[in-house]
């Protein structure tokens, strides 16, 4: 075990071990109130005590960052999940007057090495138009299927409305400006939307 210091090593003794090797199932912090077993609930806001985990874990801890990815690049490599980049773009119009942008949707931070983007994405709007009128990507009436505005355009959820008090009677014309690598089978189809 070249290289590693005698602090490091002194952690495996506190650990149970697998065939001579350290093993962890569970590192106590003072989280196990929380847990659906641990008892009565006894932890109103709880701590999980990140730092404990981070020096009590039994190899290096990380969530984040180039280790992380790369770990995933190659988990996700063997996974073999295969994608489309067509998104199913449609745009329906329902009997209420509003219009519905439906799309396939993908969760990033579960299709790419960086884990951390864990929206529910579309497809992202730079720009629309109600016949001649161009809307505003921040108008307040757009909440139901939008996530939050960005520099660059706007995501949706799968299923965007545009309400009907803004279409009134006009043909919703919408220019994307990005799209994602979606799941090409399961429960990720296009969102349909009443």
């Amino acid at each position: 075990m070249a290289g590693f210091t005698s602090e490091y090593l002194a952690g495996f003794n506190r650990n149970p071990q697998a065939e001579g090797m350290a093993a962890e199932s569970y590192l106590e912090t003072g989280n196990r109130p929380a847990f659906e077993n641990g008892g009565d609930a006894i932890i109103l806001h709880p701590d999980f005590a990140q730092a404990l985990r981070e020096t009590g874990s039994c190899a290096p801890f990380a969530e984040e960052g180039a280790i992380v990815e790369r770990v995933r690049a190659r988990i996700l490599a063997r996974a073999g999940i295969e994608t489309t980049d067509d998104a199913d773009l449609k745009i329906r119009y329902r009997a209420d007057g509003a219009a519905v942008i439906t799309s396939r949707t993908a969760i990033p931070g579960y299709l790419t090495p960086d884990p951390r983007d864990r929206r529910v994405l579309g497809v992202k709007i730079g720009a629309m138009m109600l016949g001649d009128e161009p809307i505003a990507l921040d108008h307040p009436a757009l909440t139901e299927g939008w996530h939050d505005v960005e520099a660059d355009g706007r995501w949706t959820g799968g299923a965007a409305v545009v309400p009907a008090s803004l279409i009134n009677g006009r043909t919703l014309t919408i220019t994307v400006v990005g799209t994602l690598a979606y799941p090409a089978h399961g429960a990720n189809r296009s969102v349909e939307a009443g």
